[in-house]
């Protein structure tokens, strides 16, 4: 049987990599301002958050923090696909299956999970967006339906191939420095794995995968991206 922290870890891959649940077109814009979010942790500047949501036995979860650096870095890190497996957990191999424009792409994600869950991947359109008001940039992406993913990348026998997911990052300068960072997803990881024990693992993830992201920011990476490549 799978211990519990490998059961956080895959949790994290899946939430952190694009593999978020879509229960219905409405829930693609993630009106979540209004979910009822409730403060799970809050510490080192780092902000998680969990909501019940309608029809849905598992729950939707929010990470926040403040990064010193500037929006086209962290576009830089999130476009940066090879680099998924740093900081990301069990993100094996993360690339783009088709660039549609320049501000979307369909991206495929393959997360190589301990023995003895088995791996996943998933296939998914990205949007990107930015408000030129605020500065704020967002990426929406959605996973494509099992057919048309593996029309576009087949069938791996190792991975359980995931086609139902969402998920939103949003990148929102703040006027005395440093970026606002969002995450918000709802997410089942699909497999065995009962909805309850999955609520339950909804916190550390989010929490350690934003910490990886702050290091590598901070770490200057990606100092040189100046611009929105969009």
């Amino acid at each position: 049987m799978p211990t519990t922290r490998t059961i956080i870890k895959l949790f994290g891959t899946v939430l952190f990599s694009g593999l978020f649940l879509h229960l219905n077109q409405a829930h693609a814009q993630f009106e979540w301002a209004s979910y009822d979010w409730q403060t799970k942790r809050a510490k080192h500047g780092i902000k998680v958050q969990v909501s019940k949501v309608t029809g849905s036995n598992v729950k939707a979860v929010r990470a926040e923090i403040v990064v010193e650096g500037a929006v086209p870095e962290l576009v830089a890190l999130l476009k940066d696909f090879a680099y998924c497996s740093k900081w990301v957990d069990l993100c094996k191999e993360s690339r783009v299956v088709k660039q549609l424009s320049t501000y979307e792409e369909i991206v495929y994600v393959y997360n190589d999970a301990p023995f003895p869950i088995k791996d996943r991947d998933v296939v998914v359109r990205s949007v990107w967006s930015e408000d030129q008001d605020t500065g704020r940039v967002s990426m929406h992406s959605r996973a494509l339906d099992f057919n048309e993913s593996t029309n576009l990348v087949p069938v791996n026998k190792k991975a359980l191939r995931l086609s139902a997911a969402v998920s939103e990052w949003h990148f929102t300068p703040i006027a005395t420095g440093g970026v606002l960072v969002e995450s918000v997803a709802h997410v089942d990881p699909g497999g065995a794995t009962p909805a309850w024990l999955i609520n339950m693992m909804l916190v550390n993830s989010p929490f350690s995968t934003m910490q990886n992201l702050r290091s590598t920011i901070e770490s200057g990476r990606y100092t040189s991206a100046v611009d929105i490549p969009f």
